[in-house]
């Protein structure tokens, strides 16, 4: 988990919002 360049903290940030977004899908189902 080496924070070479920005590119690692998008892709950081994508997962959070997957994640994010796969938990509120199961909260309304």
């Amino acid at each position: 988990m080496a924070k070479r360049c920005g590119r690692a903290r998008e892709l950081e940030e994508l997962v959070r919002e997957k994640r994010s977004w796969s938990m509120r899908i199961r909260r309304e189902l």
